[in-house]
């Protein structure tokens, strides 16, 4: 790209995030009558799987109705007694038309383990799980009823991640995150389509260390909650729950070799916590973001989210939308300009979880059973003015975008390029102001536009849908 353009895609795309208002986002209600939610998954297709603590999973479909009977009842080996342990996160093989696997992270009744087991769909019915189909490929000791964590996600590399906490208590007291011969306060990444019940990928940056267990990607971490891939760029947002001042998102590149210290229990976000025995500073990854917590009790506990890559909500477009527990504060995260921005003050409903459909689309969970669907509040209109001159109309638009001069008639040819969210031009034609422009090859998503208008550049962002 040239430095020029790059320059004016960076300054208009810092302005348009910074006036935007303050109350971005509305959640709409979607369906409710959930006993404590926790995870929300897609397997590819239009249905949602709600993840009940209990150790049920129900369906949902595109309206928001729950089918009668749940997909999965594992409540016979589920310990849920305690307020962090239970039936804790859920996800899809990568190629689950053909494997019909799924994957669940679990606390047992017998002694409050960490389970981690995978189960096949009915062979007769796709809208249930078969509960005796469990092969167990870990199992983890839990010495304390807290900071069990709990996510499961496949890795754009086939890879599964799974994020353990200290293993509870206050402040790590027997230091497990910097342990190294320990699965808590870690970040796994293992591989279950080989091996029994699976394999060390051979690219882990401890396979080969014996100091540290294969097993483990990342180190540091205190309790992701709710981390998540970000599904254009392969980036991974680790939601990390502080101690008693801050919390913090991490992120690893998708290029990443892994090997990550996050820092607990020696810092606690950017800020020293317990020293006592750490390493020099900058031997740690500090996080993207932190925030202090607020007030007393519970005052802060932060929900993970996702980079949000759908088309319905362009405002929304490249920004990490998270939420606080405690709080109830939405905040976003952009991947342009690293901005934070507040875009729903609190909302006094505990929300527990995010969730992605296949599309996309964004929904949160509250821990009273409501789900909400996340939506802007500022509507991207059909016609969007560019620097008071040029009307660009429809937008969002399928397969034809026109422009229009606001104050004045000519002939002159309009240069376009059209270029994606990392810079690269995917469309560039010379066109009248009659003529249109085509972009009906070009995939659903936000894209940047530049015109050139008789010497004169503007830039406009393009929602194709």
């Amino acid at each position: 790209m040239h430095r020029r353009f790059l320059l004016l895609f960076l300054c208009c795309s810092a302005f348009y995030m910074q006036t935007m208002s303050q109350d971005i986002i509305q959640l709409t209600a979607f369906t409710e009558g959930f006993t404590l939610p926790v995870d929300i998954v897609h397997s590819g297709d239009d249905r949602l799987f709600v993840v009940e603590k209990r150790g049920i999973v129900k369906i949902v479909d595109t309206t928001g109705q729950k089918l009668e009977d749940p997909f999965l009842d594992i409540t016979d080996r589920v310990s849920g007694s305690a307020s962090e342990r239970g039936l804790l996160g859920m996800c899809f093989h990568p190629d689950y038309t053909n494997t019909g696997y799924f994957f669940v992270n679990y606390t047992r009744t017998s002694d409050g383990s960490t389970v981690i087991a995978r189960y096949s769909v009915d062979s007769t019915d796709a809208d249930k799980g078969d509960p005796n189909s469990e092969k167990v490929l870990l199992v983890v000791g839990q010495p304390y009823e807290n900071h069990n964590a709990g996510d499961l996600e496949f890795g754009p590399d086939g890879y599964l991640y799974i994020g353990f906490g200290d293993g509870g208590s206050g402040n790590d007291p027997q230091n497990r995150s910097q342990n190294r011969q320990e699965l808590l306060g870690k970040m796994l990444r293992i591989d279950v389509d080989h091996g029994d019940p699976y394999a060390i990928p051979a690219d882990n940056p401890f396979a080969e260390d014996d100091f540290t267990l294969d097993e483990i990607w990342a180190l540091g971490l205190r309790n992701p909650w709710r981390y998540s891939f970000d599904r254009e760029t392969g980036d991974l947002y680790i939601a990390d729950v502080g101690q008693s001042d801050w919390e913090e998102v991490n992120l690893q590149k998708a290029m990443s070799p892994g090997g990550q210290n996050y820092g607990w229990r020696c810092y606690q976000g950017d800020a020293e916590h317990n020293t006592s025995g750490c390493e020099e500073e900058g031997t740690y990854t500090f996080p993207i973001y932190a925030y202090p917590h607020e007030g007393f009790n519970c005052s802060g506990s932060i929900t993970g989210g996702y980079m949000y890559r759908g088309a319905a909500n362009p405002d929304l477009y490249g920004k990490y939308i998270f939420t606080d527990y405690c709080t109830g504060k939405f905040r976003s995260w952009s991947s342009l300009d690293s901005v934070v921005e507040i875009i729903l003050e609190g909302e006094e409903r505990s929300f527990t979880t995010f969730g992605e459909d296949s599309a996309g689309e964004l929904y949160v969970a509250a821990a009273t059973g409501d789900i909400f669907k996340i939506e802007q509040t500022l509507t991207a209109t059909k016609e969007s003015i560019v620097v008071d001159k040029l009307i660009l109309y429809p937008n969002p638009a399928s397969d034809k975008v026109f422009f229009k001069r606001q104050f004045e008639s000519s002939d002159e040819v309009l240069e376009i390029t059209v270029f994606n969210t990392l810079g690269i031009s995917v469309l560039s034609e010379s066109i009248s102001t009659t003529d249109g422009l085509n972009i009906s090859s070009l995939m659903t998503g936000v894209y940047w536009i530049k015109i050139v208008d008789g010497g004169v550049e503007y830039l406009a962002k393009l929602v194709v849908n």
